[in-house]
């Protein structure tokens, strides 16, 4: 109890109004335009908040709230679900997402926020084979930089983003629509609980309980791009949220990359008209790392030591282009129940890809 009543003049505040979901980051800027400490808001006339030129409606929400709920127990509420609430005036609160013209007042979280290095990745729920790869082969890149991915849970690429930076041993942060109590989409549940236990986070602006709604979505993608150094769009309609996302980086001064698809493509539509508005082309997942001057973290993946001569002669012969089994067995002339069980090991040892029907690259 004794947190409670230390933090009681502005984040269980904040609680209490972040509660309810009519009252967004908007409100809470005029509040704190006052130059007021909410806790002294919180104590002021409905003719005393007028007079400090809040507008009529904000105030007259503000009064409701302040009828309705209690702030110690709406803290109490989130301390016992285990869900920290982060408040623009903490010390901790991210220092990139307050470069935004609008930053969330509140932060949601489940898991860790950190000032590490991140890059958004976010692209079609519909990926293609392509897409896969290409995801995966950035998200593996920068894992191994040991920059955080960023991107929304949703089918599709933003899933790819979350399950290979967990296979690279990496740091995630799921950006979410609704209540990070009730991660969306549903199919993504137990995705959302290996992002937090391996060291990640859940990140919403919505208070818990909170459904995703379609125009959450907008506002969701802000933070997705307002929390990374740099966003990625892999592969998008050329109407769609990704594209979304990218704007609201270039609105935050943030860099934008794409990577090109085929022309025939309906998914390289999005990544194409980026690049023709000026966003940087990526050819090569280190193509990020340079622009962003990390340099210095780029791992090589192919340097590596085979543990056998088996391992050498697949290593040397199996190149980023995909290959099946039957072709691998006949360059390098080993046995095929050699070749399955040298190939499963190094897949477990992150040297190569299986990407399914007995297909296998390079890492």
């Amino acid at each position: 109890m004794s947190r409670v009543r230390d933090t009681i003049s502005f984040g269980a505040i904040y609680a209490a109004l972040a509660s309810e979901y009519q009252f967004g980051a908007r409100h809470f800027a005029y509040l704190r335009a006052t130059g007021r400490p909410l806790s002294g808001l919180w104590e002021l006339s409905v003719e005393d908040l007028l007079r400090l030129g809040i507008p009529q409606a904000i105030v007259e929400l503000f009064a409701s709230v302040r009828t309705q709920r209690d702030p110690v127990r709406e803290w109490e509420k989130l301390a016992a679900s285990g869900i920290d609430l982060i408040t623009i005036e903490d010390p901790d609160y991210p220092s990139l997402l307050r470069e935004l013209a609008v930053p969330p007042a509140v932060l949601y979280v489940r898991g860790v926020l950190s000032e590490d290095v991140a890059v958004a990745i976010v692209g079609t729920r519909k990926m293609t084979q392509y897409g896969r790869r290409v995801a995966t082969d950035l998200c593996h890149c920068l894992a191994g930089a040991g920059v955080i991915t960023v991107s929304g849970l949703a089918l599709g690429i933003d899933g790819q983003v979350h399950r290979e930076t967990l296979q690279a041993h990496g740091k995630t942060w799921a950006i979410l629509p609704g209540g990070v109590d009730v991660p969306y989409p549903a199919a993504h549940r137990g995705l959302a609980r290996e992002i937090v236990a391996a060291g990640g986070a859940l990140v919403s602006e919505f208070p818990p309980g909170s459904i995703a709604a379609k125009h959450h979505f907008p506002i969701r993608n802000r933070i997705i791009a307002g929390l990374a150094r740099a966003t990625v769009v892999v592969e998008a309609m050329e109407q769609s949220g990704s594209l979304l996302t990218a704007r609201s980086a270039l609105e935050a001064n943030r860099d934008v990359f794409t990577v090109p698809g085929s022309i025939y493509s309906p998914y390289s539509a999005g990544p194409h008209h980026l690049i023709q508005m000026g966003a940087k082309l990526v050819h090569d997942p280190k193509d990020i790392l340079t622009e962003l001057h990390l340099d210095d973290r780029i791992v090589d993946p192919r340097n590596v030591t085979p543990d056998s001569a088996e391992e050498a002669t697949i290593l040397d012969t199996l190149s980023t282009n995909v290959m099946d089994v039957d072709q691998l067995s006949e360059l390098t002339r080993l046995e095929p129940a050699m070749l399955i069980s040298t190939l499963t090991l190094m897949e477990m040892k992150g040297r190569v890809r299986n990407l399914g029907a007995n297909q296998y690259v390079r890492t």
